[in-house]
């Protein structure tokens, strides 16, 4: 399991998880099997052990289910582990042009165990990261799902700060994840929310791309990366220049806030296009339009958006030699390497970024479904740049 979860959250919890009752035959024991022959199947290319990952998935659920029927085996850490491991399996063996319905299924599911376990989640530091990594995953469900998060969740959440501190990073990172997911939701309820005399919701997302740009300056002090040198930096690295992280957590976690960002970016470019589009309408001397002003304001929040689009692209791309690994045949992914293909995939479609790093995107994003053996990825890999790609991915 090793291999696979060293850029996930699992990786702080999981194995001290495993071994405070090692060779426990239960729930926590099915579930890492399961989620381990499952990633070893695609590895390797053997659909032998993806047969052995589903019948443990099956052990899995049902010994999941009978704890969860048992008041004290429902709040337990191992249950609620458990039940995000399976989660992991739905997103390993998902092959993507549909919503993934069992895992957002597994995810509704971690909420109630969270309402269940109550304050004392926040007692113990394997709890405290149980509830980051569960309140995260539901969080990301919402934001796909392009709804609000749930209440129950954000009363828990108060109740996360009150025993973290408001300082916590992730506090700060939940509450971005929580306002993204209510402008999605917004947008989504409303076809004409993002038209120029809706000026709330442009100053909602400029507020909260400030707070974006706030987290990423604090995290340059508490989890910083450097600029490798030339003589570490491979030739084909995007405009030759490589970044080193120093977990591959940490870079996906920057590469998580960044996407934050371009889809707030490509909202601020749709609401200032659409403003200037209005104003200019019919108008042949802009400079004596009584909107002169705000003019000028919706086009420097436009070509801002697109300069920071720019940066955003070009932070992800160059941490691509950081999952590179070193391998007989070549240069070859690390298995972490997966969390690089909805960053790139965003990327790719997102015409605010230049030619040149949508183009980079594709190319690494085909790459990536490759050599990892990615099948939901390769299709989306081969769509043409500017033809229309669906959402579901």
């Amino acid at each position: 399991m090793t291999s696979y979860i060293a850029s996930s959250p699992f990786s702080e919890y999981l194995q001290d998880l495993y071994l405070e009752d090692e060779g426990a035959d239960d729930a926590l024991s099915a579930a890492i099997y399961a989620a381990s022959f499952a990633t070893f199947a695609l590895r390797t290319r053997n659909h032998k052990y993806l047969n052995k990952g589903r019948n443990k998935y099956s052990l899995a659920l049902s010994r999941t289910n009978n704890a969860l029927k048992d008041p004290k085996g429902a709040v337990l850490d191992r249950t609620l582990a458990s039940v995000l491991l399976l989660g992991l399996f739905e997103s390993t063996v998902f092959m993507g042009k549909a919503s993934p319905v069992e895992w957002t299924m597994h995810m509704t599911g971690a909420l109630r165990i969270l309402q269940l376990r109550g304050l004392q989640q926040f007692k113990s530091n394997v709890a405290h990261q149980l509830f980051v990594h569960a309140a995260n995953n539901i969080r990301t469900s919402c934001i796909q799902r392009e709804m609000n998060v749930h209440d129950e969740l954000l009363v828990l959440n108060k109740s996360a700060i009150l025993f973290l501190g408001p300082g916590d990073p992730s506090n700060k990172f939940s509450a971005i994840l929580d306002k993204t997911a209510s402008i999605r939701a917004q947008i989504r309820n409303s076809s004409r929310l993002l038209e120029t005399n809706n000026i709330g919701i442009l100053q909602e997302v400029l507020n909260l791309d400030r707070e974006a740009i706030g987290l990423m300056n604090d995290s340059e002090c508490n989890l910083p990366y450097t600029i490798r040198s030339v003589e570490d930096t491979p030739s084909w690295a995007y405009l030759h220049t490589a970044y080193r992280y120093s977990s591959f957590r940490i870079a996906k976690f920057w590469n998580t806030i960044r996407m934050v960002r371009l889809f707030l970016n490509e909202i601020i470019w749709n609401i200032t296009s659409n403003a200037l589009g209005q104003i200019r309408d019919g108008i042949t001397d802009t400079t004596s339009h009584p909107e002169f002003d705000k003019f000028t304001m919706f086009l420097s929040l436009r070509e801002t958006s697109v300069k920071n689009s720019t940066d955003i692209a070009t932070g992800v791309l160059t941490c691509i030699p950081d999952f590179i690994e070193p391998h007989p045949s070549g240069r070859r992914f690390s298995p972490a390497a997966r969390t690089l293909a909805w960053p790139l995939y965003l990327l790719y479609k997102c015409p605010l970024c230049p030619q040149e790093a949508r183009v980079y995107a594709r190319d690494w994003l085909e790459e990536l479904a490759k050599d990892l053996n990615l099948p939901q990825v390769v299709e989306t890999a081969n769509f043409n740049l500017n033809s229309g790609s669906p959402d579901d991915w």
